[in-house]
């Protein structure tokens, strides 16, 4: 009867440590569910905790804890660049944002005409992480935004919210902030060897050379980013999103919708500055006009373009002087491959103007790898010498299936020295004939039938073109 009675109480023990152990999960997920907004993120890592240490509920909330920070306020963002700033890369946390933060609240003005001004009393950012320490983890936005950001001094390099990045960061508005440094300056990131993905910068970002309204120097891969800040740099290497893109990294899904001006120098874009070998920018759309009155390499998507451009198109009007060369919608200087691209801009320039690209570089046989192919232009082109609704001179190795409308310019390629020719290489279209030709561009194009373009090709939705770099 004794050992009845105990098995039963064993029983009973079991049950009710079961139901604590429930009651105890239920109450920390309710607990992180009511305080950030994050729930499927928070109550997946948590799940993955206690199947991992099931022993040791008691310790789930601690150790969840320990692996994330949390930034709720202006002194949690403090916190947390003190701690990264102290030596702490946090590689293989994640930081979240989780709510809207001000910094400079009641001390900047912003007019319509003028953009912002920051009053004397501003506070100055510190930009996220040292020469000796870079940013490893992941920075999740939670799409918040930053609002406030103030930075103003032309002798220091690296500026951005974060100074480097070696993690990812993504989902985060900045807005209502301005950032003025010497080089390497961008609204994201000065210098990116890791991961950018949907994030929006609308503060204006300015320095004398390498600047980007996302990123300024790029390592790594830029996704789904878009700038609505105005660009402006004295010298070389300007982008909308990324002032120079290095060997084997990509730039995807983005836009730039912000004005981009240079004073002098080379290698202006609207999405990127300069891209080099085994570069890949995609799906990516240009807006915002650019003035590079002195400059040379200036494009709508790259200014020089080393790499492979698919499935990009320009609507931003692009000026320069009589002091500038190579300007074009697409790629102001071409010397590699660009592919399903097309112009809808106005470009104005002095040599080698083009919808397409000004001027490519001259090959002396045929190589596949170096080519023009499935474009069109509408933009009005208009230059002194060497001008073309295509190409301004045709250096390149192969051009096929590329359109333009016959009143942006009096011919397709000024100067012709293409080494192969394909079907329908420059063929100049009237505005009825142009709309039709969206089966000849091939599978990535369709009719405008919503009338987005003024009726001429665009591309098929949610459809990508992914390179191998």
């Amino acid at each position: 009867m004794k050992i009845k009675e105990e098995k039963g109480g064993i029983a009973i023990m079991v049950i009710v440590t079961m139901l604590f152990m429930v009651v105890v999960l239920t109450s920390i997920y309710m607990s992180l569910s009511n305080k950030y907004d994050t729930q499927t993120e928070i109550t997946r890592q948590i799940k993955e905790i206690y199947e991992k240490d099931i022993g040791n509920l008691d310790d789930v909330y601690e150790t969840y804890q320990e692996e994330n920070s949390y930034i709720n306020n202006k002194e949690d963002l403090k916190n947390f660049i003190e701690r990264l700033n102290s030596g702490i890369s946090f590689e293989g946390k994640t930081v979240y944002l989780m709510a809207d933060i001000e910094l400079n609240e009641n001390n900047y003005t912003i007019d319509i005409n003028n953009g912002i001004t920051f009053g004397t009393n501003a506070e100055e950012w510190i930009p996220i992480g040292t020469d000796t320490t870079t940013f490893k983890g992941t920075f999740d936005g939670n799409g918040h935004t930053i609002k406030g950001i103030y930075y103003n001094n032309e002798n220091t390099d690296y500026i951005g919210l974060f100074s480097k990045n070696e993690g990812t960061i993504k989902n985060l508005t900045i807005e209502n902030s301005k950032f003025t440094g010497k080089n390497y300056v961008g609204g994201i990131v000065g210098e990116n060897k890791g991961t950018i993905e949907n994030c929006v910068n609308k503060a204006s970002v300015s320095g004398n050379q390498i600047v980007g309204g996302i990123v300024a120097i790029e390592e790594g891969n830029i996704i789904g980013c878009e700038n609505n800040g105005n660009i402006t740099s004295k010298n070389s290497y300007i982008g909308g999103i990324c002032a120079e893109l290095k060997e084997n990294s990509k730039i995807t899904n983005c836009k730039n919708t912000g004005t981009i001006g240079v004073e002098s120098g080379q290698f202006v874009g609207g999405i990127v500055g300069n891209t080099n070998a085994n570069t890949i920018v995609s799906n990516c759309i240009n807006t915002g006009n650019i003035d590079a009155t002195a400059s040379w390499s200036t494009g709508g998507i790259v200014g020089n373009n080393k790499g492979k451009i698919s499935l990009c198109a320009n609507k931003g009007n692009i000026e320069t002087g009589e002091n500038s060369g190579t300007a074009a919608g697409i790629a102001g200087y071409n010397d590699k491959s660009i592919e399903n691209c097309y112009n809808t801009g106005n470009i104005s320039g002095y040599k080698w103007v083009a919808g397409i690209t000004g001027a490519s570089n001259q090959k002396q046989e045929a190589d596949e790898e170096y080519y023009v192919k499935n474009c069109y232009n509408v933009g009005n082109i208009t230059g002194n010498s060497y001008v073309g609704a295509i190409m301004g001179t045709c250096d390149i190795n192969y051009i096929e299936n590329c359109f333009y409308l016959d009143s942006s310019c009096n011919n397709g390629i000024e100067v012709d020295r293409t080494v192969k020719k394909g079907e329908n290489w420059c063929v100049s279209k009237t505005s009825d004939e142009l709309k039709e030709i969206y089966s000849i561009l091939g599978e990535y194009w369709e009719q405008d039938t919503k009338n987005e373009n003024s009726g001429y090709p665009v591309f098929k939705e949610n459809i990508t073109y992914d390179f191998d770099v």
